[in-house]
């Protein structure tokens, strides 16, 4: 029994590592070296830094005459032969044939000056040859330790145990969508598309990445085809798919705007262009603040949303590629990036599918410890949760079908971040989270939700508090659906989410879901009406200049949940939960707001600090002479009063240091002789924001220096500040009222007395 392990992984792509495994296989024959079994492919780690690209292992057993010393000359000669331009020093070959055991004995031998042991030390340092080896040989023993196959895996841990995955050759290197696949798969929802468009994008993207390569050493165009791909998946429209294809070509090749323009239109070459222009703020993201690079994202999206849109699938595929970057800086910058932004984003728009993704991916690389933590308590009962699921399906089903009511139930375990989220926010352990399993009921219409909700009360004890209607009050980004929880069957608690079919499908896409594809496939700006968000974001960062502040005012506009209240003419105001009358005039317009002196909720005054609750008839009284109070800011709720509030009176401050007086005064100061001392009255003079005009010295000692200052004033109380700490500081100084009079005298003086 002979069995020899082979891996390849410094070749371009996953395809030719598959190429070179088998080329070596086929020379083993003209060696004398028959193969008997062949395992499967097996994906795993590279071996130490686990940040190269990945290897393709194999393991096969093989029968031969020859001995240990004549098969590593025919093995090494394989390898030499297959040799190509060596990319690492120290390690040319494109496929490793390594000799796992000889006829179960320990040898060890030399060869060209190398050192043979079998069976072979991966055993003991690497591992990865275990699962093929399992494969072919169940009955395997280690030669030494005599320990067989399934102990010795039981042995890995579980990061190498997870990172070990059988693969199909064929799906895998045909991993990418084919063009004729894609447009299949666009024409399924969208019978207006017009083939031509992408198949020539698809073309065009292929020709202008023909010679690049990703960090795994994949083709470049896997990207764009699986940018394409999830854009296909959210159902969107032909121009924004095509603008997943070629994204990257204005950013990564000689392409430029105007070729763009020319090929495919201006509505295309507009949205490239985008998404280029955010592809270039994440080179920035170093040099400028989170808040600067969210500001420069939601402007360069401002005019089209389809351009994040496509940023989020590019974002999330390269989350999914992210180990293929060698760079473990750059990994971590990526991952905190999306948590901070893109996720919030997506969850902003309601693609909660995405959002859940992205965050799970995040948290995979910026807590690893604690995603494992999760993942390892959850597979101990995974069978049993599973078993438990299959039942209260069926249990639910049963209820539902006997009360008439058509539904679909679905049970899904909550992501890994969830967990942890929730264990972090209410301070528990796994084992004392119970509702680690969610159910979905969706239904025909909206009455149907109400009737699933009283079936479900009526047979199982609700949990108080954790009722949430959003269908009769959406959320800030037009998610509806009940959610309800109770404790079900084995008195388990449990969360219920109830929606229509239309729910779901907003709850999956969501702002895509407004593409329908009924007479065309342009979307109405009236169904996009609700991210006029968008626009107030756009608004508050061309009039304020503090990325810091326009942080703030994003968080608030993309996380909050909402009230309606009402205009004295009907019109509808949707502000978040916690608003107050100023939030409501600032909603209604921005002198609205600057002009409020009082209001009336329902009929009655009411101050300005009162909270709205859904369905309030607000009225607001303003007067040409009333000004907006810095004040309000401690009660206002949205981006935008805050941001118009400050805005007034930056403007307000602006005008005033214009018109208001500025005081010219000398100050005569004596100055220990000491190194940093003059340094330090400068610095608590410009502290106080008075600026010195001039500075002149009119005595020097050997113990101290008298310097006359010459100060402009702009507020007397700086002034006095100043002056008490100098007096603190125990300088000895006067002031000078008429200094330029009082100097011009004292030269007079000097050239009188010298002549």
């Amino acid at each position: 029994m002979i069995i020899l392990g082979l891996g390849s992984n410094l070749s371009s792509s996953f395809g030719d590592r598959f190429k070179n495994i088998e080329i070596a296989i086929s020379h083993l024959d003209k060696h004398k070296i028959k193969v008997i079994k062949k395992s499967s492919f097996y994906e795993t780690p590279s071996y130490p830094n686990k940040n190269n690209p990945k290897f393709i292992n194999i393991v096969i057993e093989v029968k031969t005459q020859l001995n240990p010393t004549d098969l590593a000359s025919a093995l090494i000669f394989i390898e030499e032969m297959l040799q190509r331009k060596r990319w690492k020093k120290n390690d040319p070959r494109t496929c490793d044939i390594d000799i796992i055991d000889y006829h179960n004995q320990i040898i060890n031998f030399k060869y060209k000056n190398l050192d043979f042991v079998v069976p072979h030390k991966q055993l003991i340092y690497r591992n990865f040859v275990l699962f093929p080896l399992q494969e072919i040989l169940p009955e395997w023993k280690h030669p030494e330790t005599k320990d067989n196959i399934g102990f010795l895996i039981e042995r890995l841990s579980n990061e190498d145990k997870k990172s070990i995955l059988k693969i199909n050759k064929s799906t895998y290197i045909n991993k990418m969508l084919k063009q004729k696949d894609l447009i299949k798969k666009v024409q399924n929802y969208n019978k207006f598309l017009n083939p031509e468009t992408l198949s020539k994008a698809y073309t065009f993207a292929l020709n202008a990445h023909r010679d690049q390569k990703r960090d795994s050493g994949d083709p470049y165009l896997i990207h764009p085809v699986a940018v394409a791909n999830i854009l296909t998946e959210l159902k969107l429209d032909s121009a924004t798919i095509a603008t997943g294809l070629l994204h990257d070509t204005i950013e990564d090749t000689k392409t430029t705007y105007k070729t763009v323009e020319k090929e495919f239109g201006r509505e295309v070459a507009d949205l490239v262009d985008g998404v280029t222009k955010i592809s270039e703020l994440e080179d920035k993201v170093i040099e400028n603040s989170k808040a600067e690079n969210i500001r420069k994202l939601i402007l360069a999206t401002s005019k089209d949303i389809r351009v994040l849109l496509v940023k989020i699938a590019d974002r999330l595929h390269n989350m999914r590629t992210l180990n293929s970057i060698p760079d473990e800086n750059k990994r971590i910058r990526i991952a905190k990036e999306t948590m901070e932004i893109y996720a919030p984003l997506s969850d902003r728009m309601g693609m909660n599918h995405i959002r859940d993704e992205l965050e799970d991916l995040s948290f995979q690389k910026l807590n690893p410890d604690a995603r494992n933590l999760v993942v390892e308590r959850l597979s101990k009962n995974k069978i049993i949760r599973e078993h438990n699921l299959k039942e209260i399906l069926k249990n639910f089903g049963k209820i539902l079908e006997d009360s008439g009511i058509n539904a679909k139930v679905v049970g899904r375990e909550k992501t890994a971040f969830s967990i942890w989220k929730k264990m972090q926010s209410k301070r528990i352990s796994l084992e004392q989270l119970t509702d680690i399993i969610g159910f979905r009921v969706i239904v025909d219409n909206v009455e149907s939700c109400y009737k699933v909700l009283g079936i479900f009360h009526s047979n199982w004890s609700m949990i108080p508090g954790r009722f949430k209607d959003y269908i009769s009050t959406p959320k800030i980004n037009n998610y509806k659906s009940i959610h309800t929880a109770i404790i079900g069957p084995n008195k388990e608690r449990m969360q219920i989410q109830i929606r229509t079919k239309e729910m779901h499908e907003f709850a999956e896409r969501g702002i895509a879901s407004h593409w329908i594809y009924k007479s065309s496939e342009k979307v109405s700006h009236l169904a996009l009406k609700e991210y006029d968000w968008l626009r107030d974001l756009v608004e508050i960062m061309e009039k304020d200049t503090s990325p810091e502040h326009f942080l703030e005012y994003t968080k608030l506009q993309m996380f909050q949940e909402n009230v309606f209240c009402f205009t004295p003419k009907g019109a509808v105001i949707k502000l978040p939960r916690g608003a107050t009358p100023i939030d409501f005039a600032y909603a209604v317009h921005t002198k609205v707001g600057d002009t409020l002196n009082s209001c009336e909720i329902n009929g009655r005054g009411s101050p300005l600090q009162s909270i709205l609750k859904n369905g309030d008839l607000v009225k607001i009284i303003g007067s040409k002479s009333a000004s907006p109070s810095l004040l309000w800011l401690s009660y206002a709720k949205t981006g935008k009063a805050r941001a118009s509030i400050r805005r007034y009176w930056q403007i307000k401050k602006n005008i005033k240091q214009n018109t208001e007086k500025k005081y010219i005064t000398g100050l005569c100061i004596i100055i220990p002789n000491l190194p940093g001392k003059l340094g330090e009255v400068s610095s608590l003079i410009g502290f106080h924001e008075n600026n010195i005009i001039n500075m002149e010295i009119i005595a020097k000692k050997t113990d101290y220096l008298e310097f006359i200052f010459d100060i402009q004033i702009k507020d007397l109380k700086n002034y006095r500040n100043l002056l008490s700490e100098l007096k603190l500081k125990e300088y000895k100084f006067r002031i000078i009222r008429h200094r330029k009079k009082d100097a011009f005298l004292r030269r007079i003086f000097k050239n009188f007395k010298r002549n």
